[in-house]
């Protein structure tokens, strides 16, 4: 699929020459969406240019280099100019999500010759002279052809070269920067440099304990960031980075090589034990691999060859069942044949399924979340607030008379004071101490912003099996068909055996059982099916059964084997051959297919059987007509609306088939004319936490979804069952029937009389009843992929009935792991923050592409989603909500806090700078070591209260309760100390600073309106800690949190104790005056009316505005919804 570019309003500097071509570049097979190339531009350094370049650094001191590290075109536009591809020296790739500049490569090859190259996110692309093209080993051949072309090895050492000059080593190498280079990195990025300019200024104003604070806390925040940037990176590198020792097959022989030297293309022996070094599609044998460190989920995956057949082209991606993934463990490999178990190497690096994972981790999306656009948009406020401070004290300070030097040192520390350089490392505190809590309920974060997400949730989805409901099956019975009649619901399958005997073998063979350390494994529901049997499953010696039978199962009334022994123990015969059947071949189930299948053989008879299982509406369709009884659709109907799930089986006798032909089988040419044989009716219990947690979540509006690949009815039943939907509700069921979307009304139960006229309308529920009327819809995987794609033509009609299904529906079913990924991103689209829950198998696209995905998996290692939780219920679905809200409230408190002690200090600052005078050094310095820094910290540990509450915690930092809390905190703290200053200066002992013209400024800190403005702000900082600090409804109460308590109370007594009865030691350490004990009382009381006008605001008023705009703008949210989504309004 080529992708057409035009020019990027990004990139349109004037300070870049713009160049006419368009380049094009075609997606890469291996790319993620968020890798998916949209835009490149060519450019070619300038050897002149990158000379004047560095003459221009030391000429601004290092200060042109500091812009050209951070800004892009800056960059561009002093080092490089536009070009053509083919000498392009970088080149400027744009994606979704990223911007980065490039180098490119020459690189040699027979069939292309020399080739301009370049990587991004460590996929490979080449210039063909006309556009970009993706350079991968291109695998899209038949199977057949697959292993015709690739099982013999490579023969020539010369296109082993040429492979490993295109494709790299076959290893994940993750680049490992120097301490020295994380370090530099570090200190360039503008929060240091401005740490150090911060430095500087308080240098020269002789701040020096002070400035030897800072620079110790940022030494210490320096050398955290890095090692846990090393760390983190070495635990990437150390994770990704493997070497093993694998046999390979080259110039006719099998070598033994490290792995780092495989190349695409290679034939190599799987390693019984050991870890796959690169992605493999099985041509030769079988397997069993652990796949648990890719997809969290912990049983074993049976691997079979690839077919020998013609027509299916081989996908990388989807056929699985093939494919042997990079990292995944061989638990055990099976040689049918007596021949080796070998595959073909695809894919090797970063291109592999382990490389998309870590390329996952060294390239996140970045978090859109409106919380963190707005922090940075307060923070260009205080900017401007400290600019608009710097013009306003410039010209007083001039005006007094204080030295030129003086005037612009003060008001640089103006700019130092109103943007706290230790806002980021406070902001992220809150987040930290939620990612314990939450470690400690077992529940581990790899995404720490995640967490602050998790707070916004609107739509909550949930797997069905092992997620709502246990993951064990339960065989309630099974329902045998003979002669096209429904027997009685047998709850035995054992008693069946007599009359009923293909129904049981169907049970005992028709499944992906393996054996490992001699126990069975593999899928629970396959597990519990074929145990109710009673039968017995072997994985046979090649001695005793011919090469062709993979698997034997038989009734334990066969007993042992019986069999014929010579002198030395061999075995040369059996007695009697017993009454057992030998599994040929296995068509393994797939989310697609929905259905699957086995080749078996009745080694007494020597007869060949195919039985299928599957989900009934598709096995029915293979079935001959005559074999159905008529009364099924009703049988079913019953079932599956009482919450059970519902296999059919069905089979036919074949011809003898020969070993040689078994690999070419096409399961389309057996599934033809088959006999249905019955029903298996299975039940999945809901777990005991997944009422009580649904309940929960819509008691506080959280709307609740299923997304499971179950039937829909079961679906229906289960979401009912465990108050997912009213039971009052009306439910609507929408599938595909051919290619039109009909919808029928739900039944409890199934009748005779029923009609398929009768149930099913063309017209859909929102067309007769609006989108105000309460009801439930309910759909399929395919007919939501079919709304979707008429909704993407355009189609008004089509638009307003997709996002209708999205509002209303309850139960997604017959979802494919595709489906899942696109209700996610159609949900994200109308607006919502969506979370997920699953068991991590199948439902990885839509964790990952959901703004909070928890996997119930006990892989901690998995990466799947941001959380994942070893409590294997959705009972930790409320934790992370209930710590997302915490998160979120705290790091909006601890904003504000911040943004308050920015604008009290500046407001004390910029007034004694107006009068001469200033704070001194050790001043500052309880202002921000004792008082700001410890309050900040131990503020973010209280933990989250108890119980969700409807409303939720404002994300923006720009909404009504923020900007109405800040703006009015502001004037009465500002109003505060305006009050404080004029009172003080009306009384007798009260004398303004008598600064003196020429002289430095810290000779007049001793002073009264230096002790009056210092008490005063002193008290508000302690004020506005206390007064964002109330708890309910997303945190607990302050006093639970036992060090915040405790820091609070002691700083109050000392603040309140050097106001009244300062001892002399205090004086001295503060330059305090001397205040008259009736003004000491009088600035108590101060204080404390500050203290009671600041907690009613915030307590009443903010609250009070808050509420009103929360209900107009759900008023007018609600009308908007109705409006576009009323059926009747649109269709007049």
């Amino acid at each position: 699929m080529d992708i057409s570019h035009g020019k990027n309003s990004n990139l349109n500097s004037p300070l870049i020459q713009n160049y006419p071509p368009i380049v094009t570049c075609k997606i890469h097979r291996d790319a993620d969406e968020d890798s998916i190339i949209q835009q490149i531009d060519p450019f070619k350094y300038s050897k002149l240019r990158g000379f004047m370049f560095w003459i221009l650094v030391i000429l601004t001191c290092g200060i042109l280099y500091l812009v050209d590290r951070w800004f892009l075109n800056v960059h561009l536009a002093f080092r490089f100019s536009r070009t053509v591809p083919a000498e392009a020296t970088h080149l400027l790739v744009k994606t979704q999500h990223f911007l980065e500049l490039v180098p490119t490569a020459t690189k040699h090859s027979k069939i292309l010759g020399n080739i301009l190259t370049f990587q991004h996110h460590y996929l490979q692309y080449y210039f063909d002279g006309k556009e970009f093209l993706p350079l991968y080993f291109d695998v899209s051949l038949s199977y057949k052809k697959m292993i015709d072309k690739y099982s013999h090895g490579y023969i020539e050492s010369e296109e082993i070269s040429e492979l490993r000059s295109l494709f790299g080593i076959c290893q994940i190498i993750v680049p490992l920067k120097t301490i020295f280079q994380l370090i530099w990195e570090e200190v360039l990025h503008p929060f240091y440099i401005f740490q150090v300019f911060s430095v500087g200024v308080w240098y020269f104003e002789q701040y020096f304990l002070f400035s030897g604070a800072i620079i110790c806390i940022t030494l210490i925040s320096l050398g955290t960031s890095v090692f846990q940037t090393r760390r983190s990176m070495s635990a990437i590198h150390n994770l990704a980075k493997r070497s093993v020792q694998i046999n390979v097959l080259r110039e006719g022989n099998w070598k033994t090589i490290q792995s780092p030297e495989l190349v695409p293309g290679d034939v190599i022996e799987i390693p019984q034990g050991g870890e796959m070094p690169c992605d493999v599609v099985l041509t030769s044998g079988g397997c069993i691999m652990d796949e648990g460190t890719l997809t969290g989920e912990s049983i074993p995956v049976i691997k079979d060859p690839l077919p020998y057949l013609e027509e299916p082209i081989y996908n990388i991606e989807h056929d699985k069942r093939h494919s042997l993934y990079e990292g995944t463990k061989v638990i055990q490999t099976r040689n049918y044949g007596g021949s080796n178990v070998v595959g073909v190497v695809t894919r090797t690096g970063f291109s592999t399924m382990k490389g998309k994972m870590v390329r996952s981790i060294l390239f996140p999306k970045p978090n859109k979340f409106k919380f963190y656009r707005d922090s940075m948009l307060f923070v260009g406020v205080l900017s401007l607030i400290a600019v608009t401070g710097f013009l306003i004290c410039m010209p007083i300070m001039i005006y007094i008379g204080l030295p030129l030097g003086q005037v612009w040192i003060r008001c640089l520390d103006l700019i130092t004071i109103t943007v706290p350089p230790s806002l980021p490392a406070c902001m992220n505190v809150g987040t930290a101490f939620a990612i314990n809590r939450l470690r400690k309920s077992h529940i581990f974060c790899i995404a720490p912003p995640r967490v602050n997400v998790a707070g916004k949730i609107d739509i909550y989805c949930f797997d069905k099996t092992g997620t709502l409901t246990e993951d064990g099956m339960i065989l309630i019975g099974v329902q045998p068909c003979n002669n096209r009649v429904m027997d009685v619901l047998y709850d035995d399958p054992k008693s069946i055996e007599g009359h009923s005997k293909k129904l049981v073998e169907c049970m005992a063979s028709c499944h992906s059982l393996t054996t490992v350390d001699n126990k069975i494994v593999g899928d629970t529901q396959d597990l519990q099916i074929f145990n109710c049997t009673g039968w017995i499953f072997e994985e046979p010696d090649d001695e005793i059964y011919e090469p062709a039978v993979k698997a034997v199962v038989r009734p334990k009334e066969s007993g042992e084997i019986p069999t014929v022994f010579d002198e030395q123990g061999n075995v040369v015969g059996m007695i009697e051959a017993p009454y057992e059947l030998g599994i040929l071949h296995t068509f393994h189930f797939t989310s697609k297919l929905k259905r699957m299948g086995v080749i078996t053989k009745n080694l007494k008879e020597n007869s060949f059987q195919f039985y299928m299982k599957g989900a009934p509406e598709v096995v029915m369709e293979k079935c001959a007509p005559d074999s159905i009884p008529a009364d099924m659709k009703v049988i079913l109907g019953n079932y599956t609306c009482a919450g059970y799930r519902v296999l059919a089986c069905a089979y036919k006798a074949l011809p003898p088939i020969k070993f040689s032909e078994l690999r070419s089988q096409k399961l389309e040419d057996l599934e033809t004319s088959l006999t249905f044989l019955g029903l298996i009716i299975l039940q999945n219990k809901l777990k005991p936490e997944t009422m009580p947690v649904i309940r929960s979540l819509h008691k506080v509006g959280i709307k609740t979804v299923m997304a499971t690949g179950d039937a829909v009815l079961t679906g229906i039943s289960v979401a009912r069952e465990c108050a997912m939907i009213d039971p009052e509700v009306t439910v609507y069921l929408g599938e595909m029937h051919g290619e039109r979307l009909l919808w029928q009304i739900f039944r409890s139960a199934y009748h005779e009389g029923d009609s398929e006229e009768h149930e099913l309308k063309v017209e859909p529920p929102w067309k007769d009843h609006g989108f105000e009327v309460n009801y439930a819809l309910a759909l399929t995987g395919a007919s939501l992929a079919h709304m979707a794609k008429l909704a993407d033509q355009g189609d008004q009609d089509a638009v307003i009935g997709f996002k209708t299904v999205l509002e209303k529906c309850r139960v997604f079913a017959r979802m494919s792991p595709e489906h899942k990924t696109l209700l996610v991103e159609r949900m994200q689209e109308l607006g919502y923050l969506i979370g997920m829950c699953g068991d991590g198998a199948n439902d990885c696209g839509a964790l990952k592409s959901a703004d909070i995905g928890i996997s119930l998996s006990e892989e901690e290692s998995s990466i799947a989603a941001p959380f994942t939780s070893k409590v294997s219920n959705i009972s930790c679905v409320i934790t992370v909500l209930r710590e997302g809200r915490c998160a979120l409230t705290t790091s909006t408190q601890c904003f504000k806090f911040m943004f308050l002690y920015s604008t009290i200090q500046f407001i004390t600052v910029s007034m004694l700078y107006s009068m001469g005078t200033g704070l001194t050094n050790n001043q500052f310095v309880t202002f921000d070591m004792i008082t700001m820094l410890p309050l900040a910290i131990t503020m973010s540990k209280t933990g989250p209260y108890h119980k969700l509450s409807k409303r939720h915690p404002t994300a923006s930092l720009m909404s009504v309760a923020v900007l109405t809390s800040v703006i009015g905190q502001t004037a009465l703290e500002t109003l505060a100390q305006v009050i404080t200053y004029f009172i003080a200066s009306d009384m007798n002992f009260f004398k303004q600073n008598d600064y003196k013209a020429g002289h430095p400024i810290t000779e007049f800190f001793h002073c009264d309106p230096n002790t009056v403005l210092f008490l005063m702000s002193w008290v508000e900082y302690e004020v506005v800690c206390f007064v964002f600090n109330i708890g309910k409804p997303w945190k607990k109460p302050m006093y639970t949190n036992f060090w915040f308590t405790i820091l609070l109370v002691f700083l109050f007594a000392f603040t309140f104790t050097t106001i009244l009865f300062p001892p002399e030691f205090i004086k001295d350490l503060y330059d305090l005056t001397y205040m008259p004990g009736y003004f000491r009382g009088t600035l108590v009381g101060i204080c404390v009316c500050y203290g009671i006008a600041a907690f009613l605001f915030e307590k009443y008023i903010v609250h009070m505005a808050d509420a009103y705009y929360r209900k107009r703008r759900q008023e007018k949210k609600h009308a908007a919804k109705v409006r576009d989504l009323s059926a009747k309004k649109n269709l007049d």
